[in-house]
């Protein structure tokens, strides 16, 4: 299948990353933004490679923590134009009967993803339904490498769906969007929605990989095809490129747009038997830099509606080797390689496409 996965293949052939080697990527990343944040002339330095990456973009104050105003500006000229191009997409798919207008959200990582959505609807008089049920890989039992320990569900979970999704089983066609590149936590809750009655279910990645819908394959293949492992295979897309996109989503972590609390790992009933998540705060730091890049999402919204971030988003996906090169010598822009996947996803692609319970629209630029 090496032939069909090629993405997936050059990032399964890298040479793995140690618990040494991934803190010394991440701290290189972090000690760029110190240097920025200790030399005036380093910031003006960095806006104007910004000016050139994005013409579109203009630095504004965003916190009185520096390291929080730094890292907000360069979402605002790297990582908002994308996001936006992403939001546009899914609206105008939604206007044209595409999607569905009911949303799943699990935080954190769709956190910025809805900041943009929410944004773009209101400026253009689109209502949705938005919901973010507390579901993550803990509290759906899934299993992760990354993690020690057995994966359990949470004894609450299945009341969980019950009473988030319950109005809604029988609307018909539910719409996912979740940053998670494989669809593990999307896989398990098409399968016990399904049989709660939701006739569709649609998983949309920003980057998917596999049998997913991918924004990004779509994208580059210019609306040809956006089930990921599709388009590599009919050669629509530069699979090395798209291996190397994972730089993107790696680094996007590093902007702390989902720290406004911590991952949750437990549900539990509030005395009038709801379920709720129990949340854990961050500290005051991360919760600014979460505030501040945030807010660069949402005040940069008005600006991308009237502009062609097709054309931005497609020129910044294709610039993005420049935008890690230029992070190579200390810009706080990216990481500077991706993180190989942790083990082989190839026997749960297999079960995706063997259950079926996802769903394929179609889905225009």
């Amino acid at each position: 299948m090496a032939e069909i996965f090629n993405s997936m293949q050059i990032l399964t052939d890298m040479a793995q990353v140690s618990e040494h080697e991934l803190d010394v990527l991440v701290g290189e990343f972090h000690h760029s933004v110190e240097s920025v944040v200790a030399d005036e002339s380093l910031f003006n330095s960095m806006i104007l490679r910004l000016k050139e990456i994005n013409p579109y973009f203009k630095p504004e104050y965003y916190s009185d923590f520096k390291e929080a105003n730094i890292l907000a500006n360069v979402v605002a000229g790297i990582y908002a134009p994308l996001i936006h191009g992403f939001s546009k997409t899914i609206l105008e798919n939604i206007s044209q009967g595409y999607l569905p207008k009911i949303i799943i959200a699990p935080p954190r990582d769709t956190i910025p993803l809805v900041s943009s959505l929410k944004a773009m609807a209101e400026f253009g008089e689109q209502k949705l339904t938005i919901i973010k049920p507390p579901i993550t890989r803990k509290t759906a039992g899934i299993a992760n490498n990354q993690l020690s320990g057995i994966a359990q569900e949470d004894p609450l979970f299945d009341l969980l769906l019950d009473q988030t999704f319950g109005q809604h089983c029988q609307k018909g066609n539910l719409l996912e969007l979740e940053a998670g590149i494989y669809s593990t936590t999307s896989l398990k809750v098409a399968g016990k929605l399904k049989a709660k009655g939701v006739n569709q279910y649609t998983a949309l990645k920003f980057y998917g990989l596999g049998p997913n819908l991918s924004y990004v394959h779509g994208l580059l293949s210019g609306g040809k095809e956006w089930v990921a492992e599709q388009a590599e295979m009919e050669s629509l897309v530069d699979s090395n490129l798209i291996a190397n996109l994972m730089i993107l989503l790696d680094s996007l972590e590093e902007f702390g747009m989902q720290n406004v609390h911590q991952s949750v790992g437990k549900l539990q009933l509030t005395p009038e038997g709801w379920v709720e998540p129990v949340i854990l705060p961050v500290e005051d730091k991360f919760l600014e830099i979460a505030r501040a890049t945030n807010t660069a999402i949402k005040q940069t919204a008005v600006k991308y509606l009237a502009i062609d971030t097709e054309s931005l988003s497609t020129l910044l996906l294709n610039s993005f080797g420049k935008i890690v090169a230029l992070s190579k010598t200390g810009y706080p822009f990216t990481l500077t390689r991706p993180i190989p996947p942790m083990d082989n996803k190839e026997e749960h692609f297999s079960l995706i496409r063997q259950l079926k319970l996802l769903d394929y629209p179609r889905l225009i630029l």
